[in-house]
């Protein structure tokens, strides 16, 4: 009787703590973005919800449910809720890149062009003018503006190289223009920042068939098929894990289809909930590494490929993926550590001497 009391205490410490955690903003935050790593969106919007209770004037909360409902295609509630946080927290509008996008998929393109030039206003940095400039040649381009969105998408891209969204809707419009070699380096700049954009893949088959080159347009569709094969089986993952959250399992199919996709910002924050969920396990803890190393966060690259070695020492992935890391931030490699060999008579042995 005595233990089963002190168990019923504990688990009324732990919910207790739980409870306390919860009404913390940067907890509640941090939970919501680990959830939204998961593709767990439906239990991040429950408990957002919740927090938007007890913790009521924080905009941020609020500015999370947008970003949840925008990823579950509920655009117009999204809005809502966007609109929301920026009344709490105003100085976040140049950060909030998905509102005026919210609108232009709810249809609403006269919102979404104001929105734009909020944006615009407020962004700090060239990912939110990039994104400003996006909105406005989207809406452009729907309006039948070519030349507004030809200029705007062009900024777009001048200012973030690696904004896809902005090449492919470029690409759209030298292709609707018949510009057909421009169509076709957009295309291909698309895919090489988002290997898995079906549209892409099919619009450069289309535009090199046009151009008269049918290798390159055979080639084209069949990196078209492997994609949209690649994608409904994401999209059936997706399914599952709403019935089974955080199942390793799928998590970690997910992240390998995106890694060898090249995917890699995509797959590392699925390989941390899987290394998570198996410390032991790593396979998946190497490709974690790569993928850090890929995206240029050499830092927890380098703690990835360190907790490798320092269980497996003669992983001669993690070493070459260290010494990468080492070598561009100007440091010396690593000596290699190695297991010591015990001599005839059973003792270590250290730089020919035996131990002591």
């Amino acid at each position: 009787m005595r233990v089963l009391a002190i168990l019923l205490a504990a688990l009324v410490l732990s919910a207790q703590a739980g409870a306390q955690l919860d009404k913390d903003p940067r907890y509640v935050k941090k939970r919501a973005e680990r959830m939204l790593a998961q593709f767990d969106y439906r239990t991040c919007l429950g408990y957002l919800e919740k927090a938007e209770k007890t913790i009521p004037k924080d905009g941020e909360i609020r500015i999370l449910k947008g970003e949840t409902l925008f990823l579950l295609e509920r655009y117009d509630e999204a809005v809502v809720a966007y609109e929301a946080g920026l009344a709490l927290a105003p100085e976040l509008r140049g950060r909030v890149t998905n509102l005026p996008l919210a609108l232009v998929r709810a249809a609403r393109l006269d919102e979404a062009g104001v929105a734009a030039a909020a944006l615009l206003a407020a962004a700090t940095d060239d990912h939110g003018r990039a994104n400003a400039q996006f909105i406005i040649g989207l809406t452009a381009w729907h309006q039948g503006e070519l030349e507004v969105a030809t200029k705007a998408l062009e900024l777009a891209v001048g200012l973030e190289p690696r904004l896809a969204k902005a090449w492919y809707r470029l690409g759209l419009v030298h292709l609707h223009e018949k510009r057909l070699p421009a169509a076709v380096a957009a295309f291909e700049k698309v895919l090489e920042l988002d290997r898995l954009h079906h549209a892409a893949a099919h619009n450069l088959a289309l535009a090199t068939r046009r151009l008269g080159d049918p290798a390159r347009s055979r080639a084209a569709v069949e990196r078209y098929r492997a994609i949209v094969q690649a994608r409904r089986e994401l999209t059936d993952l997706r399914a599952t894990l709403e019935q089974r959250p955080k199942d390793p399992a799928l998590l970690r199919r997910m992240a390998d289809i995106y890694f060898d996709f090249g995917a890699f910002h995509e797959a590392a924050p699925i390989y941390a909930a899987v290394t998570a969920a198996d410390p032991t396990d790593l396979e998946p803890r190497l490709r974690f590494a790569r993928c850090k190393f890929e995206t240029r966060d050499y830092h927890d690259a380098r703690v990835q490929t360190r907790i490798i070695l320092d269980r497996d020492p003669t992983n001669d992935e993690a070493r070459k993926i260290q010494d990468a890391i080492l070598k561009l931030i100007g440091e010396k490699p690593e000596p290699e550590s190695r297991p010591t060999e015990p001599d005839d008579e059973g003792a270590a042995e250290t730089d020919g001497k035996p131990a002591r």
